[in-house]
């Protein structure tokens, strides 16, 4: 088991989009390399060291690699897209698209997330620990399939929409649903 930690060294103020965030875009790359990458922050292209300090490794197959994010990820898009294998596991709130398009492996949230958790989710299992947003395990719009595999824990609240569009898979929450679930 080999294991990536990212502890965020700043405040986010714009949104960042880390869809390279998951065992599938990083499996067998070099921290340096990794902490070389851009993203995109707010309109413009950022090396991921300045938002992030990257240590540990990401040797072995996709199925053993533990992806550790630190920090308040509020203002952050789409943690975990595409994922189909290993753990990444968020340590603080989440932001929005957690989990887009998930085809396998776990996504831990300790914390909140925000909007479009699991969107377009076909496999892989989602736990959040606090609330959600809106639309969580729907359709991206312009499309008319939600999630379609999978499962997804909420301890907390969901907001409205849980589950449009959705065609299978198991959606859990512990708490309250707001309008249209």
């Amino acid at each position: 088991m080999s294991k990536l930690i990212l502890t965020l060294k700043r405040v986010i103020r714009n949104p960042v989009h880390l869809d390279l965030l998951s065992q599938d875009k990083l499996v067998g790359k070099k921290t340096t390399e990794i902490s070389n990458a851009e993203v995109w922050e707010g309109n413009r292209r950022v090396r991921l060291k300045t938002l992030f300090n990257v240590e540990g490794n990401t040797s072995g197959n996709p199925n053993e690699v533990t992806l550790e994010i630190v920090g308040d990820l509020s203002k952050t898009r789409r943690i975990g897209f595409g994922m189909t294998a290993g753990t990444v596991h968020v340590k603080g709130a989440g932001g929005i698209y957690i989990g887009e398009s998930m085809k396998g492996g776990t996504l831990l949230v300790e914390g909140d997330a925000g909007s479009w958790l699991g969107s377009n989710m076909k496999g892989g299992t989602i736990q959040v620990s606090g609330n959600t947003g809106d639309f969580v395990g729907a359709a991206s719009r312009g499309t008319t399939r939600g999630m379609v595999g999978g499962s997804i824990t909420i301890k907390g609240n969901a907001g409205s929409e849980t589950g449009a569009w959705m065609h299978s898979g198991a959606i859990r929450i512990s708490g309250n649903s707001e309008m249209f679930p």
